[in-house]
């Protein structure tokens, strides 16, 4: 990972010489275009070498991201930060209809799209895809679905609505935690609107019975 770049740096030297073998180094990246424009960390996880760019040219920067990154791996975590953000909400609504689609296919309808192909879709999506749209996933925080909320109330929306809508979100995320895609500090606070009421009441027998004779 070195160049003449990185070689011609006596901090990143020094720093380089504190990793022992097998704990990772910090160099700029070669391509056809030259080094890299910010320093890389490099170390190995279950026998894949990772690199990751540490956005900065200074060199203890990169370490401490580093050593950062190795106790997260030592503690069992699967995903980096840096791996994480590059997940997008469309991401996580693919977990959630691969989920649905094994799991509860019932949930999935299917609609045509504006060229007029089929598509899987399922409730509440639409106001989801037009809120969250290429939104990075560490974007999705409990303030944003505060103002998801209060969008869809200027909407017209009724809470018990509301609340089914972020809902699958919610869903989309704690199954992405059980596939080792994000851990739990990239789960938002999801503080949802209350539900309806449930109705109360019996109908008499003789209103059953005409209930029941009139229902197709």
């Amino acid at each position: 990972m070195g160049t003449k770049k990185a070689n011609e740096n006596p901090l990143l030297v020094e720093i380089n010489s504190r990793l022992k073998k097998g704990e990772g180094s910090i160099g700029y990246r070669s391509s056809a275009n030259g080094p890299s424009k910010y320093l890389y960390y490099a170390f190995y996880r279950d026998g894949k070498q990772l690199f990751v760019n540490t956005k900065t040219v200074d060199p203890e920067t990169a370490y401490r991201q580093l050593l950062a990154a190795r106790n997260l791996v030592s503690e069992g975590n699967r995903v980096l930060p840096s791996e994480a953000s590059k997940l997008k909400y469309e991401d996580l609504k693919q977990v959630l209809m691969d989920y649905y689609r094994e799991q509860f296919p019932a949930s999935i309808y299917i609609r045509k799209d504006e060229n007029g192909k089929p598509e899987e879709t399922c409730l509440g999506a639409d106001k989801l895809d037009h809120f969250f749209k290429n939104m990075s996933i560490t974007q999705i925080t409990a303030m944003k679905l505060q103002e998801f909320i209060k969008w869809r109330r200027r909407e017209g929306d009724a809470d018990a609505t509301i609340r089914r809508q972020p809902g699958r979100l919610r869903s989309a995320f704690n199954r992405a935690k059980e596939l080792d895609l994000i851990t739990d500090n990239l789960i938002p606070s999801f503080r949802l609107p209350k539900d309806s009421k449930p109705r109360e009441g019996f109908l008499e027998i003789e209103d059953f019975n005409k209930l029941r004779a009139g229902t197709p």
